[in-house]
C-alpha cells in the first residue's frame, strides 16, 4: 500500500522536477485572483502552493482540501468535520459524528 501512495505522490507533487514546479507557480497564479477561493488563499501564492501539496499527499481534489484546511500560526490545519468525515470514509473506526 505505502509503494502506491509514493508512486501516486511522486506524480502529484509539485516539489519534484523545475518543469512540475513551474506548472504549478502559473497554476497558482491563475488560482490567486480568483473569487471562488477562500480569503486565506486569496492572493497568496505560497498558501495555494501548500493546498496543492496537501491535496497531492492526501489524494483529494484541489478544492475540497482548500475548503477545509486554514492557516493558523504558520501551519496547516483542517476544519474538525472535515477530519471526521475523512475518518469515518477510512473504514477502520466507528463512525463519528459531530
Amino acid at each position: 500500500m505505502q509503494n502506491i501512495y509514493k508512486d501516486n505522490f511522486s506524480e502529484l507533487s509539485p516539489f519534484l522536477n523545475s518543469s512540475s514546479f513551474d506548472h504549478e507557480q502559473r497554476v497558482t497564479k491563475s488560482l490567486s485572483s480568483s473569487d471562488m477561493i477562500p480569503k486565506t488563499f486569496s492572493s497568496n501564492i505560497d498558501n495555494i502552493l501548500l493546498d496543492i501539496e496537501m491535496s497531492a499527499r492526501l489524494g483529494l481534489s484541489l478544492f475540497m482540501v482548500m475548503q477545509n484546511m486554514y492557516i493558523i500560526s504558520r501551519k496547516p490545519c483542517f476544519s474538525s468535520a472535515f477530519i471526521i468525515v475523512m475518518l469515518n470514509r477510512c473504514g477502520r473506526f466507528s463512525c463519528l459524528s459531530l
